[in-house]
């Protein structure tokens, strides 16, 4: 059971039933259980003015209520845009109504009756399932939108390939690196990305990677480090340098080829710049007749 005493893992609950002491028995049970603050309605009308109020994780409703069957409250719900976890806990069993319920968004469908104590454990427990991959969903959705700002914010250019070297995902800097939008950076083939010799190279170290794969010899934690020269719009090239690792799935298996890549193109001219500095100091040193003498203070 989960911890009572951590307020992360409470649920709030909106329960819905026309039924006054099925409505205060249930909610004393779910309360009992631990981690449960409930919230009850003796309709669907009271439970949506409820529900503009405050938020809740997760809603039980019973099926057949006045005025607004169990069905037509959740209908409401989803028309809302409301994704929340969605429970009928009802008497009415007929297939047509659990289809219905099913159709309409419903999480699961739970039919009263039968031994208390089994009953309140199924629902206590769908409840807890149907709102941990809510929150589930919501978190990886969250983390997405997050690692997306940073890929769509970040200066360096973010990619990735799968394993047959077909190119799924440019961030959007690569515009700024290279002048084309994502779509015509990934309409390119590699040979329209880069120069023969840079194309080459790359083709080259991804045939030895996976290689090392069919061997079982590659290092799943490995980085690989490799510098190309690529097109820009403009018809110019710029120096790119690689980091690249392999994503694998819980079994090691190689799924993508994840890479960030990082314009130095003025570190290889500074280093050109410095190359030439010093073959010119040592050529003139060479052809003067006289000794060069290079003293600290």
């Amino acid at each position: 059971m989960e911890s009572a005493g951590t307020e992360s893992q409470r649920i709030s609950l909106l329960y819905v039933d026309d039924e006054p002491a099925l409505l205060e028995l249930t909610r004393q049970y779910l309360e009992r259980s631990g981690n449960f603050d409930v919230t009850i309605a003796p309709n669907a009308l009271e439970a949506i003015r409820k529900l503009s109020e405050e938020p809740f994780d997760a809603i039980v409703s019973d099926y057949e209520m006045p005025e607004m069957t169990g069905i037509e409250f959740l209908k409401h719900v989803r028309a809302e845009g409301n994704g929340i976890p969605f429970l009928i806990f009802t008497g009415r069993g007929r297939e047509e109504v659990v289809i219905e319920a099913l159709n309409y968004g419903a999480d699961f469908y739970i039919q009263k009756g039968g031994v208390p104590r089994a009953q309140f454990a199924e629902l206590t427990n769908k409840i807890r399932y149907a709102v941990s991959r809510r929150r589930g969903e919501e978190a990886l959705r969250h983390s997405e939108e997050r690692y997306r700002f940073i890929a769509d914010n970040v200066a360096d250019n973010i990619w990735m390939f799968d394993m047959e070297f077909n190119l799924t995902y440019v961030s959007p800097s690569c515009k700024k690196m290279r002048g084309f939008t994502v779509e015509e950076d990934l309409a390119q083939t590699l040979e329209e990305k880069m120069t023969p010799a840079s194309c080459e190279l790359v083709m080259k170290r991804f045939q030895e990677e996976l290689a090392r794969e069919a061997t079982g010899t590659a290092d799943p934690d490995r980085t690989v480090f490799f510098e190309t020269e690529e097109y820009c719009k403009d018809g110019s090239t710029i120096w790119v340098e690689n980091s690249v690792r392999c994503l694998r799935d819980g079994y090691g298996k190689p799924l993508a080829i994840l890479g960030i890549s990082r314009d130095i193109t003025w570190r290889k001219r500074a280093d050109e710049s410095l190359r030439y500095s010093k073959e010119h100091s040592r050529s003139l040193a060479e052809r003067y007749p006289f000794d060069i003498i290079s003293c600290d203070l």
